[in-house]
């Protein structure tokens, strides 16, 4: 499977799905592990970032989307402020509560495998998988789909 590419569609709402290429069988597994709310949080994580970076940053592209989308009341202008706030305040949390977000950001935004991201940052097998999914449980509690621990 080395450097194949591989589509695998991911659920994010009742009738409302996305086509993802994924390059290793870990991504597939990595995109099953996670919950509905987890997926939404990644795929918004990953606009975010792109919004506020800018087109500089190579950022890993997981396909093209399918199915149907929401309607949005809100501008374009709006959801941008909007998604830059949610993100903003999802980076200020998870440093709050000790979560890496950069882990989030290396997996779902830039492309990086999670192993190759434990290596990288000298960090024992599945600190990243941990951090990331703990990340996208993180930005659904900011976001309100999910209920935040008390």
């Amino acid at each position: 499977m080395t450097g194949a590419l591989v589509p695998y569609l991911i659920q994010l709402a009742p009738g409302r799905s996305e086509q993802l290429t994924v390059r290793r069988a870990t991504d597939a597994r990595l995109w099953q592990s996670m919950s509905t709310e987890q997926a939404q949080a990644a795929q918004e994580i990953r606009r975010a970032f792109e919004q506020a970076e800018g087109p500089q940053v190579r950022i890993s592209n997981y396909g093209t989307r399918t199915g149907t989308r929401r309607p949005d009341s809100l501008e374009p202008n709006e959801r941008a402020v909007q998604l830059h706030k949610t993100y903003t305040q999802w980076r200020t949390e998870c440093t709050r509560l000790g979560i890496e977000a950069e882990a989030t950001i290396d997996v779902m935004v830039l492309g990086m495998s999670c192993r190759s991201v434990d290596k990288t940052r000298r960090k024992g097998t599945g600190w990243t998988s941990r951090h990331l999914l703990a990340g996208l449980e993180c930005y659904g509690q900011v976001r309100g789909w999910l209920e935040r621990p008390n």
